[in-house]
C-alpha cells in the first residue's frame, strides 16, 4: 500500500511540473526590461566646458516588453554601461569616453572601465535604496567632434539567470534603456558620419538607435 501511495504521489509531481502555467506556455523569448534615463540638456550642440546631465531612477516594478506588464525586481543587478563613439572619423573610434571629464556623486559606484587600447565605458551598478534604483552622473566634453552616447545594459552577457517573481524557468533576461523616452535624441546626425556603418542605426525606424540609449551631439569650441 506504501508503494502504491508513493508512486501515485510521484505520478501528481510530474503531472504537475509538466502543466505548464499559462503565461509562460505562450512566452517565446528572454525577459526584455525597459529602463528610463534621462540625457540633459537635449541639445544638438554642446560646448567645450558644458555640464552634460545624465539621470537614470525608477522603481522596482519595471516594465517588461514582449508580457507588456511589470515585475518587481528586488536586489536586482542591471550592469549599466556608457559608451561615447566618436562618429565623424571612419573608422569611428571606441574609446573616446575619455574626450570628457566624469563627476560622479560620492554615493554612486560608477568609473571608467578599459577594455582595451580601442574600447573604454563607464561601468558600475545601480544604488538599490528603498522601493527604487538611481544612477547619476555628469559628463563635459574637452574636445570637438560628433559624439554618439550611448546606455546600455548588461544583464543577459552576464549570463546570471537573476530570479524575480513570476519569472519563467529557463528565460533569461535582457536590460533596454529608454532615453528621453525616445524622444529628441537627434538620430539624424548619425547620417553626417562618414562611416557606413552608423548609418544603419537609422533602419527600423531607429530600433537599434533607441535600444542602444543612443543620443547624438556635436561638441564645439
Amino acid at each position: 500500500m506504501k508503494y502504491i501511495n508513493g508512486l501515485l504521489l510521484i505520478i501528481i509531481l510530474i503531472a504537475v511540473k509538466s502543466c505548464k502555467d499559462p503565461i509562460c506556455k505562450n512566452r517565446v523569448g528572454p525577459y526584455q526590461f525597459e529602463m528610463p534615463v534621462s540625457l540633459t540638456p537635449r541639445l544638438d550642440t554642446f560646448h567645450i566646458g558644458d555640464t552634460i546631465h545624465i539621470s537614470s531612477i525608477f522603481n522596482k516594478n519595471i516594465y517588461e516588453r514582449e508580457s507588456q506588464d511589470s515585475f518587481l525586481l528586488d536586489d536586482f543587478l542591471f550592469y549599466p554601461s556608457t559608451t561615447l563613439l566618436r562618429i565623424d572619423t571612419t573608422p569611428f573610434t571606441r574609446n573616446d569616453i575619455e574626450d570628457f571629464d566624469l563627476i560622479v556623486p560620492s554615493e554612486y559606484s560608477y568609473s571608467l572601465f578599459v577594455v582595451s587600447d580601442e574600447l573604454s565605458r563607464l561601468s558600475g551598478q545601480y544604488n538599490n535604496e528603498g522601493d527604487q534604483y538611481s544612477l547619476e552622473y555628469k559628463l563635459i566634453p574637452k574636445k570637438e567632434g560628433l559624439y554618439m552616447f550611448s546606455q546600455i545594459s548588461h544583464i543577459n552577457p552576464q549570463n546570471e539567470n537573476q530570479d524575480f517573481r513570476g519569472r519563467c524557468t529557463g528565460f533569461q533576461s535582457e536590460g533596454f534603456f529608454s532615453l528621453n523616452n525616445k524622444e529628441h535624441n537627434n538620430m539624424s546626425l548619425l547620417l553626417n558620419s562618414p562611416d557606413p556603418y552608423m548609418h544603419t542605426f537609422s533602419d527600423n525606424q531607429g530600433e537599434s538607435f533607441y535600444d542602444s540609449g543612443g543620443y547624438c551631439f556635436y561638441v564645439v569650441e
